[in-house]
Parts: structure tokens; C-alpha cells; sequence
């Protein structure tokens, strides 16, 4: 068994859509999706269509309403991990609050996911 290395909680969703944005100036790419997981420190994101460009470390916009409230947000980050044709992991562009991270995963897992807990052999 192949165990993940991770700091942070994993929190696993189902049916949170989303859009990944990729800004080719002077158009913009837009490509729906779906949340896998959520963490502290990124996203990942299953998008509907394979992307032909090479992604890896590209900023990117994922666009999402929060399931709960109807809040429509709009997440920065950089594409960290190419994970398949059609799978992407993104780290978040700039740090965001803990609180604002914690009601974040709270309103997304709230109904629409589970917690997958940190490895206990992470050494960071």
C-alpha cells in the first residue's frame, strides 16, 4: 500500500462543480470541472475535458459556488501536480486566513464530503 505524505487534512467532495480559467491574452479558456478534494494547502480538480497545454506551474483561476450559501468564488493558485490528462493539483496563489480556510472546508464538506486524515509519516 502506497501511503501519501501529507501535513495537511484531505477533504474528499462529491458533486462540487467547478471552472478551471486559463488566461491565453487576449482570450481566456474555460473548463468545467469537478472538486475531488480540498486541503489546507491546495486543490484538486477533475476537469471534463483533457487540456493539450502543458500546465506545471501555470497560475490559474478555479471558479466555484460554495454549495451551502450560493457564494460564488474565485480561487487563484498555481498548477503544482498533472496528475492524468484531465486531473490537475493546485497550491493556492497567496496564503489564505485560517478561519477563512476552515469555514471554506466547512461549508464544502458540510454535505458534500469526508475528511481523509494526515499521514502519520509526514516529516515537515
Amino acid at each position: 500500500m502506497n501511503s501519501e505524505r501529507r501535513k495537511h487534512s484531505r477533504f474528499l467532495l462529491n458533486g462540487v462543480s467547478a471552472t478551471l480559467t486559463l488566461c491565453y491574452p487576449p482570450e481566456e479558456i474555460q473548463i468545467p470541472g469537478e472538486i475531488i478534494d480540498i486541503s489546507c494547502s491546495g486543490i484538486k480538480i477533475q476537469l471534463s475535458q483533457p487540456i493539450l497545454q502543458n500546465l506545471d506551474g501555470r497560475n490559474i483561476n478555479i471558479q466555484l459556488t460554495m454549495p451551502e450559501s450560493g457564494i460564488p468564488l474565485t480561487i487563484k493558485g498555481l498548477i503544482k501536480h498533472h496528475l492524468s490528462p484531465t486531473e490537475y493539483g493546485l497550491h493556492y496563489g497567496t496564503p489564505i486566513a485560517e478561519e477563512l480556510m476552515d469555514e471554506f472546508i466547512f461549508e464544502c464538506t458540510k454535505s458534500h464530503g469526508r475528511i481523509t486524515p494526515p499521514s502519520p509519516q509526514y516529516n515537515h
